[in-house]
């Protein structure tokens, strides 16, 4: 299934509000996105559904963050995730720390 209207509508708005970020988190972000319709372009529409529906909250999320002023983004609980998404998110904080992965995948604050 090719995209939806409601998808490309969708992904301009992530990307107009991407435009209010910083440089770094924004190109991250537009990344991310971008890889992330790529790969929805062809599921089928429960799979297409849940996808719009969480990316409309993030949408939501970063849109109140924005117009609040209050710090980007939100804290992870560790034990929702599962064992691949701990991974990646492991990996993430270790090229934030420029090393690599981390082994406990725990920010040092």
């Amino acid at each position: 299934m090719p995209y939806t209207r409601n998808m490309c509508v969708l992904y301009r708005r992530i990307l107009e509000l991407h435009r209010r970020l910083p440089a770094q988190p924004r190109e991250i972000g537009n990344a991310y996105a971008r890889e992330e319709f790529r790969l929805h372009k062809d599921v089928d529409i429960v799979v297409r559904n849940r996808f719009l529906m969480e990316w409309e909250k993030y949408v939501m999320a970063l849109r109140e963050q924005l117009t609040s002023g209050s710090l980007l983004g939100t804290d992870v609980d560790n034990a929702k995730l599962n064992e691949d998404q701990r991974e990646q998110l492991r990996t993430l904080e270790g090229e934030i720390k420029g090393q690599g992965p981390s082994p406990e995948g725990q920010f040092s604050r």
